[in-house]
């Protein structure tokens, strides 16, 4: 029996989804989400964007995708544009905490870890990450 690409699939509803529509903004976002997860790039998410410059979902996503790609200040600039957007992004902030941390910023990664926790107080790996950028600042110092 062969077996079955759940994201192979899905990128092929997603390729039709588009020839119907090539202004629909959702579908490249989630075109690029299915192309993200086999490592694929970030143009989808671009056009996306082009459609729809207010569509959130789709910086935050480009942001993931920089930020597995190892671009990490690429990703802080879409994390940004996600939280100019929607200032209550909690998962935007963590991840953009996530990069700053990345590129040695550990303040800067405290500082958002922080207001995600203030956002979601339940939030454990906003929480666990902030004690590793602690750890990582203090170590910086001596």
């Amino acid at each position: 029996m062969p077996t079955f690409n759940f994201r192979e699939r899905s990128i092929e509803d997603y390729d039709k989804a588009i020839e119907l529509d090539p202004n629909d903004a959702v579908a490249y976002n989630n075109r690029g989400i299915s192309y993200s997860d086999l490592g694929h790039s970030v143009e989808d998410y671009d056009k996306a964007i082009e459609l729809d410059p207010s569509y959130v979902s789709a910086y935050y996503n480009r942001g993931i995708s920089y930020s597995n790609l190892g671009q990490y200040q690429r990703s802080v600039e879409d994390y940004d544009k996600a939280i100019d957007l929607d200032p209550n992004y909690v998962s935007a902030y963590y991840n953009r905490g996530n990069s700053y941390s990345n590129l040695g910023q550990y303040q800067r990664a405290i500082e958002d870890y922080d207001k995600a926790i203030e956002l979601d107080p339940d939030y454990a790996e906003a929480r666990t990450h902030r004690q590793r950028a602690l750890r990582a600042l203090d170590e910086s110092a001596k």
